[in-house]
């Protein structure tokens, strides 16, 4: 049986090699960015990749938004390389606050690609850098998209054939009038029942913000009995008293928050007891900020559902923090049925971008984010 004295100096050995480590880690600074607005056509909604390059030869890669303009998105990156140049690549809440300059999106693409970039130099996925996985695999819910019904039935049966069981469909408002009656309660109402014969069993309705407070809490009465998953983004014209119209009024459950970029707001929420799904998008407030999000919500007893519309980048970013926090419940992605989007997402990633298999995501095991990005690709797509 070893003595005191050698069980001491074991333990201060590996706390030796721990400082190395970690001495080493820190060596590792930011060398520039770069940046690539993308798009798969000129009709669809242009996305912003970044590189991190860091000294060790490194890079590390995040996803925003590029809107509205792709041009200007790219300049901001490369003005906030100017700032991070020289910095240290693992203290990525060090350099966030170097970049008080640019906006939300652009800081919340950074802070994944320091991550991804951190997760590489440790050789380790991003979730086992934050504390570990909570979970072997996260549940996926496909964003089906169209301006009818009759779209969303056909983007309902490819998701399907994907592996997806869950779906976000939006709200379908009638063109003819600004002010919805009866007919469209019941309409909408009816539309979800036949998507719901046609295989989607668990279903989330995306008002995107394009409803009244009123409408919402409406159309929340009448889908009471119908037990959607959540009602999302009911209203953007929030006010206290709106939110607590929507949601005390119903038991139906309200998802909020993807369009925000400040904890107080995610806070407000909480305090008010009107969300039942906090939304934060990884995209406008990276994955740092989202998991602060998250163990707001966890003491709030409040599901998470990180909110994302974009590219597989961004997809490995949202399932580090699904791995990694308690109170997650599922994570969304868009779904197109569209061949050149599909072709652009498989050639940026080399084909490594998770999949879905019988309804979950299998969480990504490389390191950083658990993704390859081919920057050729990258420069084909260019918007």
């Amino acid at each position: 049986m070893p003595s005191n004295r050698s069980v001491k100096r074991a333990r201060l050995a590996m706390m030796a090699a721990g400082a190395q480590a970690a001495a080493s880690a820190s060596e590792v600074s930011v060398t520039g960015l770069d940046a690539w607005a993308i798009r798969a056509s000129p009709s669809s909604a242009a996305r912003l990749v970044i590189a991190v390059r860091t000294s060790a030869g490194i890079t590390g890669y995040g996803e925003t938004s590029a809107t509205p303009n792709p041009a200007s998105a790219v300049a901001e990156v490369l003005r906030a390389g100017e700032a991070l140049s020289g910095r240290d690549a693992v203290a990525s809440v060090a350099a966030a606050a170097a970049l008080s300059h640019v906006s939300p999106a652009v800081r919340g693409a950074v802070d994944i690609a320091l991550l991804d970039a951190r997760g590489k130099v440790a050789n380790a996925p991003v979730y086992d850098l934050l504390a570990g996985r909570t979970r072997d695999k996260a549940r996926a819910m496909a964003a089906l998209s169209g301006a009818g019904e009759s779209q969303l039935m056909d983007q309902l049966a490819a998701a399907r054939e994907e592996g997806y069981r869950a779906f976000s469909v939006p709200v379908l408002l009638p063109e003819d009038s600004p002010m919805r009656g009866r007919k469209f309660f019941s309409d909408t109402v009816a539309m979800l029942e036949r998507l719901r014969q046609a295989g989607a069993d668990d279903l989330v309705l995306d008002c995107g913000g394009r409803t009244s407070a009123a409408e919402a809490a409406g159309l929340a009465a009448r889908l009471e009995s119908f037990h959607l998953m959540w009602m999302d983004e009911p209203t953007r014209q929030i006010s206290d008293a709106a939110l607590e119209k929507i949601s005390h009024e119903t038991v139906t459950p309200v998802g909020w928050g993807r369009a925000f970029t400040s904890n107080s707001r995610f806070q407000d929420l909480l305090r008010m007891q009107v969300v039942d799904v906090l939304r934060p998008d990884p995209g406008l407030n990276g994955i740092s900020a989202c998991r602060r999000a998250a163990a707001l919500a966890e003491a709030y007893y409040t599901a998470v559902a990180p909110f994302h519309r974009g590219g597989p980048v961004g997809t490995a970013a949202a399932l580090q923090i699904a791995a990694s926090v308690p109170n997650f419940v599922i994570q969304e992605v868009a779904f197109s049925t569209g061949e050149r989007q599909r072709r652009m997402h498989e050639a940026i990633t080399r084909g490594s971008a998770p999949k879905v298999v019988e309804g979950f995501f299998e969480l990504p095991t490389a390191p950083g984010l658990g993704i390859e990005i081919d920057e050729g690709a990258l420069r084909e797509f260019a918007a």
